[in-house]
């Protein structure tokens, strides 16, 4: 019921069975890949960006809202790409790592 409101004002959006953070990188990539924009992905853990798999053509900008306590702060793709040694790694980082939280995709 909730996708089919969105639709009608015209929002697009995607229904997922199970953990969406993968679902929302891709869908993030895909957006900026086909329509050459600049997309910013909200959410608030490590999950987004390390189930990414970034192209060096697009820019893909994640962003952790501000806490209480804790300022915004913004990440760009191209930030690891002088960092070889982590994106060889991210998969095994974040499952080290691992949390799971809600994210969101703007654009």
């Amino acid at each position: 019921m909730r996708q089919s409101k969105l639709g009608e004002v015209g929002i697009k959006s995607i229904q997922c069975a199970a953990d969406a953070d993968r679902n929302i990188a891709t869908t993030a990539i895909e957006i900026a890949e086909d329509r050459n924009k600049i997309v910013v992905v909200l959410s608030e853990d490590t999950d987004v960006p390390s189930t990414s798999h970034f192209s060096h053509s697009i820019y893909l900008f994640f962003l952790k809202p501000a806490r209480p306590n804790k300022a915004e702060e913004v990440y760009s793709s191209r930030s690891l790409n002088h960092i070889p040694s982590v994106l060889e790694n991210i998969s095994f980082l974040h499952s080290f790592i691992g949390c799971d939280t809600v994210s969101a995709t703007f654009f």
